[in-house]
């Protein structure tokens, strides 16, 4: 009989190829190419050990009531411990273990991974880094996926925000609308990374995106992240991403210095608008302005809102002179704003986000989708009044016949002292759009709508650089359907 030999294995090579055979199972063998897995820049918890070895977290004999054989329990009453061994401090889009535990995504019941790929988590293990990241990587048809999530770009934050939860919000619904942030756009897939430079090039030509990370860090948002109207500052939604911090001189008609500030910046986003600017303005696409999705080329919007300029919505600055705003003897101690708008201190100051977001108003806050073209929250139609008249009072700007009283307007009979040189005569009676008058057209008299009409303008002051409008003072008004009118302008 032939003798047999036998090699004796040590236990521990078995458990240590049990444990590869494993995680090569669960990851598709995506684990030694992923951030925990890699050779060169792997976890690093035991510096005796290798970069990316498996006994950087795992033990091969166990710890007593440690899942998955770690060396700290990642669940239950000890949620993350594990990852909290080396994932304390801030580190690109993550702001820091203190941070995280009190976001919304570590305190909310909600947050905890769906399903279906990979298997849903319990309820109960809602806040843990596992509900959004394999720790041994995982890979798609595109390859690897960054950052160790379970899935890729918005797939990842749609599989939780969509129409069967576990989050309340419906973000989903809103980004598959007509007019939307193409976030869901499958033709910008895989040009946001996580690390991208804060340079012009990232976002713009080629490179030009929106991924929901690219507004929001899922690390850092806060369990009130909703934006308080009648201010511009930054809600806790949008603190802890990429912006570009802004000064304006004292000249009009011209962008502001831009200072990019990356993720977790020493210095917070101050103002939603910074946000915002990081792709439409100047900044990003230069002298090339890309198309607008809605139509028409994209405007300078950092110089549009310029606090110099003749006229601005207040996004980055109060406006100046603007007694018709709230109550005073010049408009009869009408209020001519809604609410939240014509309280004395809530008038003041706006952001983006009050005139672009979702149509329906009980809809999660933000610019993520619309029915309405610009993601707007109601029509922008030359005839359709009903953005405009969101926060300017119908009563005011649209009043039913008024005679002579007083309506609150600084064009009305009263002021006028002629029936014809009124908001009634021109809205109503005439069915003129605000915007034929007020905003339409970047130069005045141009004969098209173009967007960013009402954002700002250095050309004439009361946003009259509509398309019915060739030149406008105080006072004094040629449009293009009829002859040069004169009249009593009411106070600034």
């Amino acid at each position: 009989m032939p003798t047999v030999s036998r090699k004796i294995v040590p236990i521990s090579f078995i458990i240590a190829a049990l444990a590869l055979a494993t995680s090569s199972a669960i990851c598709g063998g995506v684990y030694h190419t992923s951030a925990h897995g890699s050779a060169l820049s792997g976890v690093l918890r035991d510096s005796a050990l290798p970069r990316g070895n498996c006994a950087q977290c795992h033990s091969q004999h166990g710890q007593p009531g440690n899942s998955f054989g770690l060396f700290a329990d990642n669940y239950g009453g000890n949620k993350n411990a594990l990852c909290f061994i080396c994932h304390t401090s801030a580190s690109g889009t993550y702001a820091g273990q203190g941070v995280y535990e009190v976001s919304v995504h570590n305190t909310s019941p909600f947050a905890w991974w769906p399903g279906s790929a990979p298997a849903a988590r319990p309820a109960s293990d809602f806040g843990n880094c596992a509900n959004c990241h394999d720790p041994h990587g995982a890979s798609d048809s595109f390859g690897l996926v960054p950052s160790l999530t379970v899935s890729r770009e918005e797939g990842l934050c749609l599989a939780c925000h969509d129409s069967s939860g576990p989050s309340t919000n419906d973000i989903k619904r809103q980004v598959t609308k007509l007019y939307d942030h193409a976030f869901d756009n499958s033709g910008l897939a895989r040009r946001h990374s996580a690390h991208e430079a804060m340079i012009p090039s990232s976002y713009s030509s080629a490179s030009r995106h929106v991924e929901c990370a690219d507004c929001h860090n899922v690390h850092r948002i806060g369990a009130t992240g909703v934006h308080t109207p009648g201010t511009n500052a930054a809600s806790d939604a949008i603190k802890g991403v990429s912006w570009v911090e802004t000064t304006y001189g004292g000249s009009p008609g011209v962008p502001p210095a831009f200072a990019p500030r990356a993720g977790n910046y020493l210095t917070d986003i101050r103002y939603e608008y910074e946000l915002c600017f990081k792709c439409h303005s100047s900044w990003a696409f230069s002298a090339s302005p890309p198309s607008a999705p809605s139509g028409g080329v994209e405007t300078d919007q950092s110089v549009e809102f310029n606090p110099n300029n003749a006229s601005y919505h207040p996004v980055t600055a109060q406006i100046k002179n603007n007694s018709y705003t709230i109550p005073t003897a010049a408009n009869g101690f009408v209020r001519t704003m809604e609410s939240p708008w014509a309280d004395i201190s809530g008038h003041k100051l706006m952001s983006c986000s009050d005139c672009h977001a979702s149509e329906i108003p009980n809809d999660p806050a933000g610019p993520h989708g619309s029915t309405k073209p610009y993601v707007l929250i109601a029509s922008t139609s030359t005839s359709d009044n009903a953005l405009c008249l969101k926060c300017h009072k119908a009563s005011v700007y649209a009043p039913a016949e008024p005679g002579n009283a007083e309506t609150g307007s600084r064009f009305d009979t009263q002021t006028t002292r002629s029936e014809a040189s009124s908001h009634y005569k021109h809205v109503v009676d005439k069915r003129i759009g605000c915007r034929q008058c007020h905003g339409g057209s970047v130069n005045p008299g141009a004969g098209s709508i173009s967007p960013g009409s009402t954002h700002g303008t250095n050309t004439v002051p009361g946003f009259m650089n509509g398309t019915l409008i060739v030149s406008y003072t105080p006072g004094s008004c040629q449009p293009t359907c009829h002859s040069r009118k004169t009249y009593t302008a009411g106070p600034e």
